[in-house]
């Protein structure tokens, strides 16, 4: 479970309150590490999501009462996957049943949309958007792959309610990007099981492949595997490899080859033509499309279609 940071943290105010004049206040803060104005911590994360999280509670404590974290911030309160140019800035909301012009600082972006209390929860020690407000914020303003990738998560974790979900849509009515947030809500898929499946999902289906995940097959002796999609219609499957599949170790990198190599050599004598994507690949849609269209015609020539 991700916790938000607890690195020590202090405040100009604080020193001010412990009667530390502005000339001892820079030899103080020599050797602390600036977060927001006036607010400094000892050390910083080098995970770039507690990074994030940390200077999250930085901006909670420079903007006050009445600042909830939202948006892809509270996403990660939320423990749910967040890539990309996403974390360059915490995002804030105020609660307020009156909209206002969204304001943009150097590290933070304060929403201006709406934000009933009823919106908002205390989890993990932080006011926070509650979990569909979360979900459909990012939805409306996320590139689709990232929005679709929190949405996925957030319904395997079963933080999705459909009658939650209707009602925050039913406010949002109007507001910039909901009918991007109603196209995410339409590609969910909670069997994804990584923000690289659900990634991948979403570029085959732009490409018009329709797909199923976590398909199984088996033959005549029984389970042989379960791949991450099946292309509807055809006998290929994809595989996403978002990282290096081995280990450093000489050993593991050996034995895990070799078990890789008879699951792939089993989907293929079963039938299945296989393509594996990786992050880059879904960078470069022209190229998934030239791999699935290749491994299609490969599957037909072999069934003599």
């Amino acid at each position: 479970m991700r916790s938000i940071p607890s690195h020590a943290m202090i405040t100009v105010g604080n020193l001010n309150d412990e009667g530390v004049d502005r000339a001892e206040r820079r030899h103080f803060l020599r050797d602390w590490h600036r977060l927001e104005r006036g607010v400094y911590v000892r050390t910083t994360p080098d995970n770039p999501e507690d990074a994030h999280l940390l200077r999250a509670r930085a901006a909670l404590r420079r903007h006050g009462s009445g600042a909830v974290l939202s948006h892809q911030t509270a996403a990660l309160v939320w423990e749910l996957p967040v890539f990309g140019t996403a974390l360059e800035r915490v995002r804030l909301s105020r609660i307020g049943r009156l909209s206002t012009p969204e304001i943009r600082h150097p590290t933070v972006i304060m929403s201006g949309s709406i934000l009933p209390r009823r919106d908002v929860v205390v989890h993990q020690g932080v006011p926070v958007t509650a979990a569909v407000r979360t979900v459909l914020d990012c939805a409306r303003l996320l590139p689709v792959r990232g929005g679709i990738a929190i949405a996925d998560a957030a319904a395997a974790a079963g933080l999705l309610r459909d009658r939650e979900v209707r009602r925050v849509l039913a406010q949002m009515k109007g507001w910039k990007g909901v009918g991007r947030a109603r196209t995410v809500l339409s590609l969910l898929d909670p069997a994804a099981e990584s923000p690289g499946e659900s990634a991948a999902r979403v570029t085959m289906n732009q490409l018009g492949f329709r797909t199923k995940s976590q398909f199984e097959i088996r033959d005549e002796s029984g389970f042989i595997a379960r791949v991450d999609f099946l292309i509807v219609g055809t006998r290929v499957v994809v595989e996403f490899d978002g990282h290096a599949k081995y280990g450093s170790d000489a050993t593991e990198n050996h034995e895990q080859f070799w078990k890789e190599k008879r699951r792939h050599d089993a989907i293929v004598a079963a039938g299945y033509e296989v393509v594996r994507l990786t992050w880059p690949d879904l960078n470069e849609p022209t190229t998934v499309h030239r791999l699935l269209d290749r491994a299609i015609e490969r599957s037909d020539r072999r069934h003599g279609r």
